[in-house]
């Protein structure tokens, strides 16, 4: 059987307890994952994700803008919202861009909400990476620095300046 390449999550969450439960939950699914707190981190985190899990109420912007952002340059392929707000002008916005579900809801519900893409085959149908080997299953968690936000911030008023 071919190795395949682990999926990329970048996952937007400013709460960081949150934001842990998903990624330890998307690292042991095998996604290589990607915490961003604020919308600027994210556009620092650069393209190539399959998927992104984002939250509605960020620091520096909405979840629903920066998911409009993301997937018209190609930066992710599919998004599922996790989120605490109950603002329904936000929360129907966002339902154009993914799936909405609330933060009262399971993990295993943003998991099944991810997969299958169409992309490639679900990760859970995968052979589970062995235990006891930390870099079997190819997964890893990045963080964005403040000096790659910076520099996403550059990239990021190059482009808008062009259009």
């Amino acid at each position: 059987m071919p190795f395949s390449e682990p999926t990329r999550a970048l996952i937007v969450e400013d709460d960081p307890v949150v934001a842990r439960s998903i990624a330890r939950r998307l690292l042991r699914e095998g996604y290589t994952v990607s915490l961003a707190q604020t919308c600027r981190a994210a556009r620092a985190s650069g393209p190539g994700f399959q998927v992104a899990v984002l939250d509605l109420d960020l620091p520096d912007g909405n979840g629903a803008d920066l998911a409009d952002e993301l997937l018209r340059l190609g930066a992710v392929r599919n998004v599922v919202f996790y989120t605490g707000s109950l603002d329904r002008a936000q929360r129907e916005r966002a339902e154009r861009f993914g799936v909405v579900l609330d933060k009262a809801q399971a993990l295993e519900e943003v998991v099944a909400a991810l997969e299958p893409f169409p992309t490639a085959p679900p990760v859970s149908q995968m052979a589970p990476a062995p235990r006891g080997r930390s870099s079997g299953s190819g997964a890893r968690l990045n963080r964005v620095t403040p000096e790659e936000e910076a520099v996403g911030d550059s990239v990021a008023s190059k482009s808008s300046s062009r259009r």
